[in-house]
């Protein structure tokens, strides 16, 4: 087992020349933590046709229960390859993950940000982000991340923005001697691209062979750019301060906008979520906004509460037809209180058995994703 702990890789620059190449700044197999790659160069130089595994960062884990990638930020880096053959696949921006054993990796609170991508052929990009080489039993989390503002020139197919999941089945082994299961969960996480002339942020393929088996990538309470089939996902600028900094604006609709997990604290150690008893923010920053009494919301684009501060009773007003529809209530502790369908227009909720104190709504729908609106009980 390999540990690469508190790594900075600074303004480096890599040739490659035809050959296969695994990690060509950071390469280890099962455990990083705190690692900075920043303004570095990875040049690839006549790369012939087949696959070129060209991650600035290579993750190839053994296999086990946990395999743990954190905290990590990987910006300004240029990854060029030159004179390509047309046809060769170029498998791996940032970070190229590939194992043929049993493993179940996270990797969280990572922000890829202002990096960029130049290829001079017609050459396969797998992604320019995650690649995920999977051939063997895997499930893989991607939590609390932030891939955005990163450019590509040049004329590459892309199969994937942000991540790609290449499910491989081959004939029956040691190590997939049954049907195998792929997966692949992106959760609170934002993948905002607009500038890259990708079809998509993030996609799979799931190519059976002769043993078959299943590959499947479902997206969880995150910003997506043109991604719709998450379940309570948004697909809204995620307004972050500035192209250069990729912490949230207050109006931000990924703050609050997440779902609770084991994800404690944010890229820069905060904690998380905050306030504690409400939802974390998307991506790899939690909001440092504290809410504060004139800070209530009234109302979202398709909700509104009143009274709200409340005395026991307030209504929740739809602003939409209510079907698939519901509401979520929460104490501080993030503890829930209530869940229920909406039917009508309007809806009457009693806080009068609770304590005073602040309150978290959540109000969902299928089709139009998740909101949360701070209730103030006086």
């Amino acid at each position: 087992m390999s540990f690469i702990l508190n790594s900075s890789v600074y303004s480096n620059t890599v040739n490659i020349n035809n050959i296969t190449t695994y990690g060509a700044l950071l390469n280890g197999r099962d455990f990083y933590y705190s690692n900075n790659l920043i303004s570095n160069n990875l040049i690839n130089i006549n790369f012939s046709a087949g696959f070129g595994y060209c991650g600035l960062l290579a993750f190839q884990p053994n296999g086990g229960i946990l395999n743990f990638f954190a905290k990590t930020k990987l910006i300004e880096n240029k990854i060029s390859v030159i004179n390509s053959t047309s046809g060769a696949d170029i498998s791996g921006g940032l970070i190229n993950m590939r194992t043929s054993t049993t493993i179940y990796s996270t990797f969280s609170n990572i922000l890829a940000v202002n990096n960029s991508f130049s290829v001079s052929s017609t050459s396969t990009v797998q992604a320019l982000f995650i690649y995920n080489y999977m051939n063997g039993m895997a499930a893989t989390t991607i939590e609390h991340c932030t891939f955005a503002d990163n450019s590509v020139s040049g004329s590459p197919k892309i199969n994937a923005t942000s991540v790609f999941l290449y499910g491989y089945f081959t004939t029956a082994s040691t190590t997939c001697a049954f049907i195998c299961k792929r997966t692949i969960d992106i959760i609170n996480s934002i993948l905002w691209n607009p500038s890259i002339p990708s079809p998509q942020e993030v996609a799979f393929v799931n190519n059976s062979g002769s043993l078959g088996g299943t590959t499947s990538l479902t997206a969880t309470n995150s910003d997506i750019n043109s991604y719709t089939a998450g379940i309570n996902c948004i697909n809204q600028n995620p307004q972050f301060i500035s192209i250069t900094d990729h912490h949230l604006l207050n109006s931000s609709p990924c703050i609050n906008s997440g779902t609770n997990t084991t994800i404690s604290t944010d890229l820069d150690g905060n904690p998380r979520p905050n306030p504690i008893g409400s939802f974390p923010d998307m991506g790899c920053y939690e909001s440092s906004n504290q809410v504060g009494i004139n800070e209530i919301k009234t109302s979202t684009n398709s909700f509104e509460i009143y009274p709200n501060p409340t005395t026991g009773e307030f209504i929740l007003r739809s602003k939409y037809p209510t079907d698939n529809s519901y509401f979520e209530l929460y104490n501080i502790n993030g503890q829930l209180i209530e869940k229920k369908g909406i039917s009508e227009e309007n809806t009457n909720i009693n806080l009068k058995e609770f304590s005073n104190g602040l309150y978290f709504l959540k109000i969902s729908n299928k089709e139009k994703g998740s909101e949360a609106i701070k209730i103030i009980k006086q």
